[in-house]
Parts: structure tokens; sequence; C-alpha cells
């Protein structure tokens, strides 16, 4: 009989930006005077984007000391997004010419091949900005890493789908009907129209949208110059949680996106994913057969947003279907598990029925239901069908309602290192009994969490202290413990009472 043990080794503390991190240029703008004019260099912290595992910006400072020039791009077709100049507010910009000679640095530091930012679509931008709209609430949380909370003053979609404690506290109660030319539902607070509706508000200097708006200020709805979101595009779970790195560019929170993710996030990530190695290889060890996953919701609207899931004959629902290499696909693999997943590349996502969904997935041993809020209805209406699976009949069906119905769209690609624990603690069985999983809730024996509370505008991690684990392999017939001696007998007390101690 074979044997495994783990035990603790090091442990890396979770993150908070309660720390005193500060803003290296926290004046908006800079006084016309001489002495603050002359300051050498406005971003004494800079950032390599590399450091933050990202594939879909990166960033460049120029040797004058006073602007900085951010590239996008989509990594998955290789195709430039955006091309952002942002200065020092109250100092002159960089000309063309200058420009131009830092995209050639630009270029050749970000690994980029066969693509070029187009410098005739280059926006400018005044840093800090001081007020900002956002679209999805994906950007949420990484503004408030930064502690700039504060300065979202507009949110252009439904105030229900908000997890943020901070950001729901200023919400109002009201809402706003849906007209011909606001087609966005939401209340006026978070009305893209601000001109229009929040006239309190005002114009906000920038507003991170996705690609359904344009590039470029709209004076008549004031919501500024329009930043295209980036953590969708990163397919790395380390990339995605490297977004905050991004997002600090535009405040000139540097310094605090260094040390919030490079000295923290990070490190715990590197935690996490050798844990989720530690946990894989005990499985392999033990000869357990390579679990498969099956991650889907149902969609009611895939083709109608009129009908509801009990409508009979309803031919618009569906299951939505992952594509393979995204972010679930890459932690269910870390985990030691395998994603069931589609190559195939659908315009507007690939769904199925329930026939062809039951043939696909019903002998799956997980079930992640990608939804908070739906599990139930979609349960009662479909449970013919779903009765059957083998992760339902092992009730081992987990939604993503754990920290509430929508905080897991929210505060997930913040989070990353959560997000695989989570993921680790599912596909082993329970045997990281030391964890408490953040964003997956067992349907059948656990109830659906409540949103976080403010707590002073100070963004904390989800996580907690990571400990790094290591494995022992033993052989022949003998207790882990006794083969492994010395250290393995006080390490093997150790996993015992921890609970970590697994045999073939």
């Amino acid at each position: 009989m074979k044997s495994s043990l783990l035990f603790s080794l090091p442990t890396v503390a979770a993150a908070s930006s309660s720390l005193p991190y500060t803003s290296s240029s926290s004046t908006p703008c800079v006084p016309d005077n001489d002495e603050a004019q002359n300051i050498a260099d406005f971003f004494p912290v800079k950032l390599d984007a590399k450091d933050f595992s990202a594939d879909a910006w990166t960033v460049f400072y120029l040797a004058k000391g006073n602007s900085k020039i951010v590239w996008t791009r989509n990594p998955d077709d290789n195709t430039s997004k955006n091309f952002f100049v942002l200065t020092q507010c109250g100092t002159t910009p960089p000309t063309d010419s200058e420009v131009a000679t830092a995209v050639d640095e630009l270029v050749a530091n970000s690994g980029w091949v066969d693509i070029t930012p187009d410098l005739a679509s280059a926006i400018s931008v005044s840093v800090p900005v001081t007020s900002t709209m956002v679209t999805s609430t994906t950007t949420i949380p990484y503004i408030e890493m930064i502690n700039e909370g504060d300065n979202i003053l507009a949110y252009a979609g439904d105030p229900s789908y908000v997890s943020s404690g901070c950001l729901r506290e200023r919400l109002p109660a009201s809402s706003t009907p849906e007209s011909a030319s606001n087609p966005f539902v939401g209340t006026g607070w978070g009305d893209p129209n601000l001109s229009a509706t929040t006239p309190a508000v005002g114009p906000v200097d920038i507003s991170f949208t996705g690609d359904f708006y344009s590039s470029s200020p709209d004076p008549e709805w004031g919501n500024g110059v329009a930043v295209k979101t980036i953590e969708q595009l990163e397919n790395t779970l380390k990339g995605q949680g490297g977004a905050v790195g991004f997002y600090s560019l535009f405040y000139n929170k540097e310094f605090t996106a260094d040390k919030l993710f490079l000295g923290g996030v990070e490190l715990r990530m590197d935690c996490v994913e050798s844990n989720a190695v530690a946990f894989a290889a005990v499985n392999l060890r033990e000869e357990i057969s390579r679990q498969k996953v099956l991650w889907s919701n149902y969609y009611v609207w895939a083709c109608d947003w009129s009908v509801s899931i009990n409508e009979p004959g309803n031919e618009c629902g569906g299951w939505a279907i992952p594509v393979c290499g995204n972010y679930h696909d890459f932690a269910t693999i870390m985990v030691g598990a395998d994603l069931l997943c589609t190559d195939e590349i659908v315009a507007g996502g690939k769904y199925m029925k329930d026939a062809e969904f039951a043939t696909w997935g019903s002998a799956a041993e997980i079930f992640i239901y990608a939804d908070g809020t739906s599990w139930d209805a979609v349960f009662d209406a479909k449970n013919a069908t779903l009765g059957e699976f083998t992760s339902v009949k092992s009730k081992r069906v987990y939604d993503t309602s754990k920290n509430g119905g929508n905080d897991f769209f929210e505060s997930r690609m913040a989070n990353p290192d959560s997000f695989l624990e989570d993921m680790t603690e599912i596909v082993s069985g329970g045997v990281q009994h030391y964890y408490t999983r953040r964003f997956m809730r067992n349907v059948f024996d656990e109830e659906t969490g409540v949103e976080e509370v403010c707590a002073g505008g100070v963004w904390a991690s989800l996580a907690d202290d990571c400990t790094y684990i290591s494995i022992f392999f033993g052989t022949g017939d003998g207790g882990a413990a006794a083969r492994l001696g010395g250290l393995g007998m006080l390490a093997a007390a150790a996993a015992v009472g921890f609970g970590l101690l697994a045999f073939a």
C-alpha cells in the first residue's frame, strides 16, 4: 500500500491595502512654479508589466519623467487595442516625436511581435484621474485595491450586480427606466449619460468600459475618456490578478500596486499554486483517476430575452460550454483534473440542449455551476436530466454563491489565489481541511453567502494565510511515519493533526 504525507512549511500572509501605501504623486496637478515644474521624475516607482504576468498590457516611462505610454492588445489574436499617453497633470505633454521615439522602446520591451501601436489613434489622459465611471463590476476591486474606491462616481449597469460593500452604500435606492437615448438599465447614479441624469456628479475624467463604448470622450454624456478594460483579456490567473498594475497607472498608484501584488498577491499565489500541484501529485501517486470537471450554467436567454426557463417548448435556453485554454481550464489542470471544454469558437458562445449536455457531462465527477443566483430554479426545472448526473448523485455540485450571489464575477479576477484554492479544495475532496472556500458553495450542504460590508474603504484580500505543503512519498506496506522516521514522525503527527495524511 502506497502512502503520501503532506506537511506544512513556510506561511505566506494574505494581502491587504490597509498598509500605509501612498501615491508617489498624490497631488492631482503640479503647481505652476519652477520648483514643481523642474521635478526630474514624477513617477519614481515604475512598473514592468512582465512582473505582473501581463499579456494584455505594457507600459513605458518617458525619459523626461512626466509621461508614460500604455499599450493594450488582445493576446488571443495578437491585435492592438488602445494606446494611451498619460501625462502628469499640470505639466507639458510630450511631443509627437518624443512619443514616437519612446514607442520603439515600448515595442522592443513588450516582446510582442508583428504588431505596433497606432500613433494616430493615441489617447491623451491627464493623470492622476480624480473621477471615474465603471461599466463592469470586475473593474471595481482593482480600483479599491489601490485605495481609490471613492474615485468611482458612476456605475453604468444594474446596481443589483454590485457586491462591493462600500460601493453599495453609495448606490441610490430608486431606479430610472430604460429609454431610447440611453439603452442601459440602472439608476440615475449608474447611468452612463452623466450630464443628463446626474448633474450633481458632472463629467468624469475617465470611464473603464467594455468594447461597446467609443474610445473618445463624449461631451454630451460627460463620461470622459473611454479606457477599454483588460482583465478579461488575460488568460492566466496571475495575469488577471496582476491587472491591478494596469489600473494603478491612471491614478499614479504604482507604489501601491507594486507592494500589494508583487509583495502580497503574487507571493501567496506562488504558495497556492505549489499546494495545488502537491495535492495533484498525491492523487497521481495514489493512482486516483484524473477527475472530470463539468463547468457550465443554464442560460435562459441564449437567443431571446423574453422567455422564461419554465416556458413550454423553450427553444432559446441552453447550457453554456467553456472554451479550452481559458482561466478555468488552466486552474482545473493545475489542481490535477480535466475540464470538459470545447476548442470550437462560436460567436456569442456555444450552448447545448439538455440531451446533448447530458451526454457531454453527466459522467463528470464534479460540476461547477457557474452562477450564484439560479441553481435552485434550474435544478427544479431540469431535475429529470440533472438527477442522473454523477456529480449530482454524489453531491459534488458547486455554484458561485459562497460569498454572495454575484461576487464571484466581481472579485474572482482580483483574488486569483482564493479561486485556485477553492478549486484545490474541491478536487482534493476536502483533504485540504484547513481551508474554507471563498467563492464555491456546495449547493446541497451550504447556504448562499452574504455580500461584504464596507470596512472603511480599505480593500482586503478574501484569502487567508497560505502555508506551503511538502510531499513525502513512502513505499511498502508500513505506515508513512514509520517509513520516514525522524523528521517524518514529527511531520506525520502534524499532518494527522491537520487532517493532511492520505493513504491509498
